[in-house]
């Protein structure tokens, strides 16, 4: 495990490159040359097209020398051997510095990768206008939902064509113009926020709220490990998760979820069982992927000897919360949550996705229908394997219940889920990717795991 972080570290840094390509989501990077006349001389003068690209990649580039320097004990060592008796302090004192500088590279890094891009890029949301600078759903669409919200008109059964949306990259012809795909915990946890900066004319961008959730995340993803070099190596993947990294710059609202299960599974772990069943329950009224790891958490919970009358606030919470919006309208909630995603609604979203990344590119590729926006019947795959999975799965976490095995089995059947669904964006690799590394880094023993929470209640 040792010394592992730094080969990590460089993969995960490196990753975000190519994401950042992909993405657009490095479109800061020129068009803050149109936003001032200094930001405009510095890329006039400068040898190549982006010069502060070139800084980006070369700054990494160093804090990654330092990370390796500290990671391998080279600074901090001191000029002298160590006294035989007091081996052991040294040594300890040393790790602890080399730790320390590590931490504080890390921190430099998510401000060079995460806080800046996010800050320029809400900046110039406003300055230059939402195209290419906001993701039309998790931002534009999410703030517009609690507006109406605010004015007592029902998100799911408005039409968006009037708001910001329109003047996006796929304009009027976006498909989510007419729908809200995202559950009511999306756009009600902006509506504090969003009331208070439109009443006070301040500039508001959901992407704030995100980077809150992102930042407490990994607060919680880091008590999965007692040991200091697993928690920093869990910190490194959270933070630097490249299929988050980017997207939350974006401003999609993956994290919000994310960051709620795990916080959740902490808590539980932990013995605070109303809030983490609270918090789980919010996850399940924020993105429907959480309710496919419902059964998960029970298990997880029952066999740690919390009894399932405890769950029930959980439930609670996801009804206050979804309840009113699907009494509201019901044909409405169900078209804009289920059917738009599926592609049973009369406009759906683009089979595959934008670009997709699972199965629906075959059914693409072979053209099975006649066009993108057609509905074809993926449940004849997805059920089936995903129901295999389930039950293999299902049965896998009731041997011997743990937070490891609820990740591991939370990645395998998302990934199994969403893989042979409609629709797998790049973004869903992002929860996959965090899941996967709790489940492998977490330390814990499932029997004592067990004798510490019923002791706990």
């Amino acid at each position: 495990m040792r010394h592992l972080d730094i080969l990590i570290l460089t993969l995960l840094v490196f990753l975000l490159l190519p994401m950042e390509s992909d993405l657009e989501f490095g479109a800061w990077l020129g068009d803050l040359a149109k936003t001032s006349d200094s930001w405009s001389a510095f890329f006039e003068h400068s040898l190549i097209k982006n010069p502060l690209a070139a800084l980006w990649v070369a700054f990494s580039s160093f804090l990654i020398l330092i990370y390796a320097f500290a990671s391998f004990g080279v600074i901090g060592s001191g000029a002298g051997g160590p006294a035989v008796g007091v081996a052991g302090v040294v040594g300890s004192s040393r790790n602890v510095f080399s730790l320390l500088v590590r931490r504080i590279v890390l921190a430099a890094f998510v401000l060079l990768w995460v806080v800046m891009p996010l800050y320029w890029e809400t900046n110039l949301r406003f300055d230059l206008g939402p195209k290419g600078h906001a993701h039309d759903g998790g931002v534009i669409q999410t703030e517009e939902a609690a507006r109406f919200f605010l004015r007592g008109e029902n998100p799911y059964a408005a039409d968006y064509r009037s708001t910001p949306m329109a003047t996006l990259e796929w304009g009027p012809k976006n498909p989510a113009i007419i729908h809200l795909p995202y559950l009511p915990f999306s756009f009600l946890a902006h509506v504090p926020f969003l009331s208070v900066a439109d009443g006070a004319g301040l500039r508001y961008d959901a992407r704030y709220l995100y980077l809150a959730f992102y930042l407490i995340g990994g607060l919680f993803a880091t008590r999965f490990a007692r040991d200091p070099e697993r928690r920093h190596l869990l910190a490194i993947i959270w933070y630097l998760n490249p299929f988050l990294v980017p997207h939350l710059v974006q401003g999609r609202n993956d994290v919000m979820v994310l960051s709620l299960v795990v916080a959740a599974i902490a808590l539980l772990r932990g013995g605070r069982v109303l809030a983490a069943v609270l918090l789980f329950g919010v996850a399940c009224a924020t993105k429907q992927f959480a309710v496919l790891l419902a059964p998960f958490f029970v298990l997880f919970a029952v066999g740690r000897g919390i009894v399932p009358r405890k769950l029930l606030p959980g439930i609670l919470a996801a009804a206050l919360l979804v309840g009113p919006f699907f009494f509201w309208n019901p044909g409405a909630f169900w078209e804009d949550t289920v059917d738009f995603n599926t592609g049973r609604a009369e406009i759906s979203y683009p089979l595959g996705g934008t670009p997709g990344y699972g199965f629906g590119n075959v059914a693409n590729v072979f053209a099975w229908v006649e066009n993108r926006y057609d509905y074809f019947p993926f449940w004849l795959v997805q059920a089936p394997l995903a129901l295999m999975a389930f039950a293999l799965l299902f049965r896998w976490i009731a041997r011997s219940p743990s937070a490891r095995r609820f990740f591991a089995a939370s990645a395998l059947f998302l990934l199994t889920f969403l893989l042979f669904g409609r629709i797998f964006h790049l973004n869903y690799w992002g929860p996959v990717f965090a899941f996967f590394a709790l489940a492998v880094l977490a330390e814990e023993s499932p029997l004592s795991e067990l004798s510490d929470t019923r002791g706990a209640l």
